[in-house]
C-alpha cells in the first residue's frame, strides 16, 4: 500500500475544503488528511495572493512548515518501507 496525504487549507477560497472533502472518494481510505487551519492557496506557493483566494490568518512560513512536515511523513514512510512492493 503506497502511503497518500492530501493536504489542504482552511481559508483557501481557489480550492476549498467543502469541494476537497467532497473528493474524499477519488482517494485511498488511508489517505491521511491534512488539514492547515487558517492557511489559504497563496500561500502555499511564493508568488503573492493569488485571485480570489480567502485571507491566511497564519502566516506563510507556518503554514509551508506544516505542508513540508507532511511531505516529509509520507516520504519517509516510503522510505522505510511503508509501501507494499507491487506484485510481479
Amino acid at each position: 500500500m503506497i502511503p497518500v496525504s492530501k493536504v489542504y487549507a482552511s481559508n483557501d477560497k481557489v480550492a476549498p475544503p467543502d469541494r476537497i472533502l467532497s473528493n474524499r472518494r477519488l482517494l485511498p481510505s488511508h489517505t491521511k488528511w491534512v488539514e492547515i487551519k487558517g492557511g489559504n492557496h497563496s500561500q502555499f506557493g511564493h508568488y503573492g495572493h493569488q485571485l480570489f483566494d480567502g485571507d491566511a490568518t497564519i502566516s506563510r512560513e507556518a503554514q509551508q512548515t506544516i505542508a513540508r512536515s507532511a511531505l516529509l511523513d509520507v516520504l519517509t514512510s516510503v522510505k522505510n518501507g511503508a509501501a507494499s512492493k507491487p506484485p510481479r
